[in-house]
């Protein structure tokens, strides 16, 4: 038996293991629900939705996001506009990671160079940018 072992407040898949029946609820902690299904399924790609009569195994669905541009000068002028984020969603550049709340985040920088852009909100899955900035 294979248990997809989630939060049950959020929906979100903490993970899967192949178990007896008789040591379920032995791996289960008070704040986790399960799934029993024939297939792994992990938080990468999917989460259990909450919203129904009953738990339900589902795919993340991608962000639709718009990137204005993909390459800006490395002024500190020129703005990367990336809009249609979800709220509360955590946009990670270089290492720094910042809270949007208004769907927009704009990003000028002063040197040239890559910059991969990582946007992450449950329960969709990540998006990656990638913005190249040129003097």
């Amino acid at each position: 038996m294979i248990l997809t072992i989630y939060d049950k407040i959020t929906g979100q898949i903490i993970r899967a293991i192949s178990i007896s029946p008789q040591m379920k609820d032995i791996q289960v902690s008070v704040d986790e629900a399960y799934i029993e299904s024939d297939a792994y399924y992990f938080q990468t790609e999917h989460y259990v939705s909450l919203t129904g009569s009953e738990p339900k195994l589902t795919l993340k669905q991608a962000m639709a996001i718009t990137c204005d541009k993909s390459v800006i000068q490395s002024n500190d002028e020129d703005v990367v506009t990336i809009e249609g984020l979800p709220d509360d969603c955590q946009v990670t550049i270089e290492g720094d990671t910042y809270t949007v709340t208004d769907n927009v985040f704009e990003l000028t920088v002063p040197l040239p160079g890559i910059y991969n852009i990582t946007i992450e909100k449950f329960p969709f899955l990540p998006k990656e940018v990638q913005i190249e900035a040129i003097a």
